[in-house]
């Protein structure tokens, strides 16, 4: 009996999503001496990534997705890649149901993070959610 395959036909979904704030560095919340001072900031962006998301109607992921990462500073700056971990923003994300879950299940690549000086006149974030 030959072997039957089924392949999934359905098109892969991908957002691009622009917030027009900026992503704390870790040099900011990392140091913060008071554990409520960063909990207050953590929920803050929280906030308002949610609340961004609500006005956008963003699509479910319910499936594994790759995420590209690109933060706007107005600028020319040298800035440390290390000082901006995701992990903040995929909570985020994560908190609005856009990505089931922020483990390596859903998410089984790293983000890739690129930092963009002086392209623009205020801090955004652009970030791009592929389905794989």
């Amino acid at each position: 009996m030959p072997k039957v395959t089924v392949k999934d036909y359905r098109p892969k979904q991908s957002v691009v999503l622009e917030f027009p704030f900026g992503y704390p560095s870790k040099n900011i919340t990392e140091y913060m001496r008071s554990w409520q001072k960063k909990k207050k900031l953590h929920d803050e962006f929280q906030g308002k990534v949610h609340k961004y998301l609500l006005s956008k109607r963003c699509p479910n992921f319910p499936n594994p997705v790759k995420i590209l990462i690109d933060l706007y500073f107005p600028t020319k700056r040298k800035r440390d890649i290390a000082n901006y971990s995701p992990n903040w923003l995929l909570d985020a994300l994560h908190y609005s149901k856009v990505i089931v879950d922020d483990s390596t299940e859903f998410i089984p690549e790293a983000p890739d993070i690129k930092i963009i000086s002086g392209e623009t006149k205020q801090n955004k974030i652009v970030v791009q959610i592929n389905e794989l």
